[in-house]
């Protein structure tokens, strides 16, 4: 039910939970409203280029990039994983 912190961590306030609580607030959208919104929506969603369907498979681990110290490297310069261990 807590919200864990996040870019849209601000709407969910001011209790900040996933649930929220009852109102006795009075509904003000008109069923001609929400139609028009869902249409919007379901016809954005059908312009949408699909997933294609792959199995998931376990990575090696060579594939995944050591980006620690990444920052701190001048993106213009580049060395072969040769030359990165033997500087470590």
């Amino acid at each position: 039910d807590n919200i864990p912190y996040n870019d849209y961590f601000h709407y969910y306030g001011p209790n900040f939970k996933l649930h929220l609580r009852e109102t006795d607030m009075e509904n003000r959208n008109t069923k001609e409203q929400l139609e028009k919104h869902k249409i919007m929506v379901l016809e954005n969603l059908s312009h949408l280029e699909h997933a294609p369907s792959v199995q998931m498979q376990r990575v090696p681990p060579d594939y995944f990039i050591d980006s620690e110290g990444e920052d701190e490297e001048d993106p213009d310069i580049r060395f072969s994983k040769e030359e990165k261990h033997r500087d470590h």
